[in-house]
């Protein structure tokens, strides 16, 4: 804990880098001022108190001459380049940018809240920006360059635009000197943090709060990930203007083939309050005149979003939808939550983030072992011999479910078996396992599919657009032959249908369906809904406390109804949810293929306003705009958790 404390305290102390930086840079520019430096033997006569001498000094130097035997003392005089510390800028931090207060990297804990291992820190894109410019001064001065020019395009603008910031920006080129001169980039070398495990470890330590203990050799990681960032430093006058200039040359910088994204980074606690107030404000009004068009990810949020409630709502997004696969090699990230509020208008981006972090993220692995435990146990028995195999191919979530629920199948003794196999003839019940029901129009060109059946089973050519849907061609369901042999065994079999979520009129339209257009007689199938769905448990449409209890969705519509208590702030989301929705909507299969109604599935299909979604999918009866990619008033809507 002494180390720890040390770290924090002394040996990362932002003033000490900032100092050791400095200087860094100063003994470094002073080889190039001062050639005869380069010898390494001339440092030996500097003295310790150079700091404090006025120009010229003199130091006393030996040497030989020529036929003496002993060296004869000589006094001459340099002309170093060293000022009084008392006239001196001492730098401030500028920009302060790493895993800690990246709004572009993902969680950095994982989901049991550890610390990540190597690998997973290698994922951070943050921590790859380090590497990338640790110890490459080339890349670093290129960095400076740009920071210096951009802070030039902005005190243009500025003098442009006649706005009241002139104290901050590059006026002359005195201020372009100090800036040249006091500039420095700080990037951590977080490996000198790293202990050698042996030298002690706590073996229970990870069950503790970070707070109290640590494992000494998880104190470098601990120091990566919520201590180290790297710092721009620079005279203190010119801190907002470089903060301003350094956070859009980095959100822009990518070393070539390095697959980093743009990189956004809150400054709130990164720099000064001086510093952040006068750089924000500058901001702002730079906003207004159109200087982030381009760069819709640094537009400050709406202060709405800014208060530590709302940070801290929108951590907690993060963190519940971080268990979900939905980004391509990453999960989602504070950018991403921002993105798709700020798409909103700002007198409800707040309700809004109160809608998305009511989301119920669930787990199958979680929800379907019990079910199958009763429905084997209660309904089937013991001595039956059941079989399961997925709703759909190997591409179709349902498939994923199963792979994970081996332990489950093999205690209640439910043998898995594939399209066409043989072992169809030994068994007594079939079991089908999903996670949404949705309408159960894809379930039941599935079951089609499976008993022999094609689209002219459908009579009524209304219905049959409606209903029908080439599964042939659509990739996640049947696609592999079914052998007639195989149907004909099926239809003999007792089906039982295992759905997670489902509307409260789903179980009957699915049973109607199944009775209507593949003969199933009712006594032979049975559908079960763990979570059953209700209107008046929708979040939006339906009234105030009308939720049902011990429901997961009457818990949501609860909680929302909590925070967002004003019906005008309910209505107004409503309203352009189903805007956004009805204009993504027109270009998806439902519309095109199976003729409904845009304006009919704008709030997720059928209208139906599920906050559910699935760690390994998205329902799309979860409100349309969360999920649904395409264009909204001719711009490229960004969905929160976007569908496969």
């Amino acid at each position: 804990m002494a180390r720890l404390s040390l770290y924090e305290k002394i040996y990362l102390h932002k003033k000490v880098r900032a100092a050791e930086s400095f200087l860094k840079k100063k003994l470094t520019e002073f080889v190039t001022y001062a050639p005869e430096y380069q010898q390494a033997h001339k440092w030996l006569y500097l003295p310790e108190s150079i700091i404090e001498e006025k120009l010229p000094f003199t130091i006393e130097k030996e040497e030989i001459v020529e036929g003496e035997l002993f060296p004869r003392p000589k006094t001459i005089q340099e002309n170093v380049k060293f000022s009084d510390i008392i006239e001196r800028k001492i730098p401030d931090r500028a920009f302060g940018f790493g895993p800690a207060n990246s709004k572009t990297d993902s969680a950095v804990k994982n989901e049991k809240g550890e610390l990540l291992s190597k690998n997973e820190l290698d994922k951070i894109h943050s921590i790859a920006l380090w590497k990338a410019l640790m110890g490459n001064t080339k890349t670093v001065e290129s960095l400076k360059k740009e920071i210096l020019k951009e802070a030039e395009n902005i005190s243009k603008y500025i003098l442009e635009k006649k706005l009241d910031f002139e104290d901050f920006i590059i006026n002359d080129d005195n201020d372009r000197t100090i800036i040249t001169e006091t500039l420095v980039f700080d990037i951590p070398n977080w490996e000198r943090v790293k202990l050698n495990p042996q030298t002690l470890y706590f073996k229970d330590a990870g069950f503790n709060t970070i707070n109290w203990t640590i494992p000494v050799d998880k104190i470098h990681t601990y120091y990566q990930l919520h201590r180290i960032l790297a710092y721009v430093y620079v005279n203190y006058k010119y801190c907002p203007l470089i903060y301003l200039a350094a956070e859009k040359v980095l959100y822009k910088y990518k070393e070539k083939d390095s697959g980093l994204s743009n990189f956004v980074f809150d400054q709130t606690q990164a720099v000064s309050g001086r510093v952040h107030k006068n750089a924000e404000k500058i901001k702002q009004e730079l906003s207004k005149i159109g200087y982030y068009d381009s760069y819709e990810d640094l537009i400050p949020l709406d202060d709405s979003l800014t208060t530590s409630f709302a940070i801290e709502k929108i951590d907690s997004v993060v963190k519940l939808l971080g268990r979900i696969e939905c980004r391509k090699n990453r999960n989602i990230s504070k950018l991403d939550v921002e993105r798709f509020l700020k798409q909103f208008d700002t007198t409800i981006q707040l309700p809004i983030l109160h809608l998305i972090s009511n989301i119920k993220v669930l787990s199958p692995e979680d929800e379907l072992p019990n079910a199958i435990k009763t429905i084997r146990e209660n309904d089937i028995g013991k001595d039956k011999k059941i079989g399961v195999f997925p709703l759909g191919d190997f591409m179709n979530s349902s498939s994923h479910i199963l792979k994970n629920l081996k332990d489950t199948l093999e205690e209640n003794n439910i043998t898995s078996f594939n399209v066409n196999d043989k072992i169809i003839k030994n068994l007594e019940y079939i079991l089908f396992v999903d996670d949404n029901i949705n309408t159960g129009i894809q379930c039941l060109n599935i079951m089609m599919k499976y008993l022999g059946y094609d689209k002219t089973k459908i009579a009524d050519e209304k219905k049959q657009k409606e209903l029908w849907m080439d599964l042939q061609n659509k990739k996640g369901d049947v696609q592999e032959g079914i052998e007639v042999e195989f149907s004909e065994e099926l239809k003999k079999k007792k089906l039982e249908f295992v759905f997670i979520v489902g509307h409260e009129t789903s179980k009957n339209e699915l049973t109607n369906y199944l009775k209507t257009y593949c003969d199933l007689n009712q006594s032979n199938f049975n559908i079960t809904i763990i979570h059953t769905l209700r209107d008046n448990d929708r979040i939006l449409s339906s009234g105030y406390g009308g939720y049902s209890e011990n429901s997961i969705f009457g818990d949501i519509k609860n909680n929302f109804d909590k925070n967002v208590t004003k019906r005008d702030e309910t209505q107004k989301m409503l309203n352009v949810l189903r805007e956004v929705g009805t204009a993504l909507v027109k270009k998806k299969n439902i519309v095109t293929k199976h003729k409904q109604k845009p304006e009919d599935n704008a709030l997720g299909y059928r209208n139906r306003e599920n906050l559910v979604v699935f760690t390994n999918s998205i329902p799309t009866m979860t409100y349309t705009a969360l999920w649904c990619d395409g264009k909204y008033n001719n711009k490229v809507w960004y969905p929160l958790i976007p569908r496969k």
